[in-house]
């Protein structure tokens, strides 16, 4: 197995605690040790679409300080992950566009040469750690626990760019989570967007899409909704509740492992409203 830098990106350190806590927690139990780069700054989302010459720089900075440890890069993010992605891709076909960040890199004495890959953490669980091992070392599986798996955007789109899983039928989060004990049920919607993107820009249609997402899972069955991203969490968990709709707890993949895997709650950034697993779970309340 390659051995990774784990980018956290600005959002997990600072809102989304747990999604840290418990992916060191989870990746300790399988026996690996993400190196940490201190000097990584933001993958340049947020300036995709306003400047893409300092998204690219921006993105680039984190892949040549990777490069320069000659580590490949481990991210949890989504949006990060095709953020990074897609900035490896843009470099790759314009060698010219490249020149041009690292002239900005030469600054810091740093230089991007495309040799570091991006990974997403699903993507190293599954395709490297392998479904075998994870189920091994689940100690207290669930055995009750109806989930909706909730994908996000930047994972699946664009497919060719990404290469995360099947565009069309993706499974893998599925069945890292059946890993558990718990059931991951098959609902079309898993697909649709959280409504972060919106957020303050049209607050009504990005809490419209994410009420919906919630409904429509509830409706399927699921006790909770079972995220990757940190956007995607903090938006199903700082939706305002309107009366009449349902309204299912969200939880990170990596919190639902380390359940099954006997790590205790606190040690994941868990405090209370969280499953139990070898216990009867309780089902969602509308």
């Amino acid at each position: 197995m390659n051995q990774y830098a784990l980018f956290l990106g600005c959002q997990i350190p600072t809102r989304v605690k747990g999604y840290e806590l418990s992916t060191r927690a989870v990746l300790h139990e399988l026996g690996i040790n993400p190196v940490d780069i201190p000097a990584f700054t933001c993958c340049g989302y947020p300036m995709r679409n306003f400047h893409r010459l300092a998204f690219l720089t921006s993105a680039a900075r984190n892949l040549a300080l990777a490069e320069r440890q000659g580590l490949d890069i481990m991210t949890l993010c989504m949006c990060c992950f095709g953020t990074l992605k897609k900035a490896e891709q843009f470099m790759a076909e314009d060698p010219e566009l490249k020149d041009q960040v690292n002239v900005f890199l030469a600054e810091e004495g740093l230089h991007y040469a495309g040799k570091t890959r991006i990974r997403h953490l699903f993507n190293i669980l599954y395709q490297e750690v392998e479904l075998t091992k994870i189920k091994a070392a689940v100690t207290t599986p669930f055995t009750d626990l109806k989930i909706a798996a909730h994908y996000g955007c930047h994972a699946l789109r664009p497919s060719d760019i990404t290469l995360f899983d099947d565009a069309v039928a993706p499974s893998i989060f599925e069945e890292m989570l059946e890993t558990t004990g718990a059931t991951a049920l098959a609902w079309d919607n898993k697909y649709d967007c959280c409504g972060a993107p919106l957020l303050g820009i049209d607050n009504e249609m990005a809490y419209g899409l994410t009420r919906k997402k919630l409904d429509l899972a509830h409706k399927k069955g699921a006790q909770y909704l079972c995220t990757g991203c940190p956007y995607c969490q903090l938006q199903f968990e700082n939706v305002p509740p309107v009366q009449g709709i349902p309204r299912i707890p969200s939880i990170l993949f990596t919190q639902i492992l380390g359940l099954a895997m006997g790590i205790a709650p606190e040690t994941m950034g868990l405090e209370q409203g969280y499953p139990e697993p070898g216990k009867k779970s309780v089902k969602s309340q509308a």
